[in-house]
């Protein structure tokens, strides 16, 4: 029996986010390389906390959407919502909001059927929820790439 496409995002989704893929460290491996300070360190106008909060808000939106929601939104390149201060965060903090954004979007997947993935909420919004799924990964694996090489740059 064929694998169901929820179960096999869930699966990429959550090797990308917790192992080693074919293309390198996972999220939370490479999270684990850093110091507390350099999760602060600015390199350019981010740090790695900025970076993990955009993660987040990210996640937080797809699942939203995933659950028919339209309590949060993100305007992109807003400072508030796209890339929230992350500052005065520190590394535990943002550590475990991230394993919640994980296990949410995990949560939300799971409930899907195969067939609700081509579903798109609202009423003629652009993405599918499949295509949200899909792109919180894509998401995810750009920016463990930044981490990355700011984890080799500040190391």
């Amino acid at each position: 029996m064929q694998q169901p496409l929820t179960s096999y995002l869930t699966q990429q989704i959550e090797t990308n986010y917790r192992a080693n893929h074919w293309y390198g460290f996972g999220l939370l491996v490479s999270l684990g390389k850093l110091t507390d300070a350099q999760w602060h360190q600015p390199f350019g106008h981010r740090t790695v906390a900025d970076i993990v909060g955009h993660l987040i808000a990210w996640r937080q939106f797809a699942v939203a959407r995933m659950e028919d929601r339209t309590d949060f939104g993100i305007e992109m390149h807003s400072t508030t919502t796209d890339w929230p201060d992350c500052s005065g965060r520190s590394p535990v903090d943002l550590l475990n909001e991230l394993e919640a954004s994980q296990t949410a979007l995990l949560k939300s997947l799971e409930r899907l059927t195969d067939g609700e993935l081509d579903l798109h909420f609202p009423k003629g919004y652009t993405y599918s929820k499949g295509n949200l799924a899909l792109g919180v990964m894509q998401h995810d694996i750009y920016h463990t790439g930044q981490i990355n090489l700011l984890v080799k740059l500040l190391g």
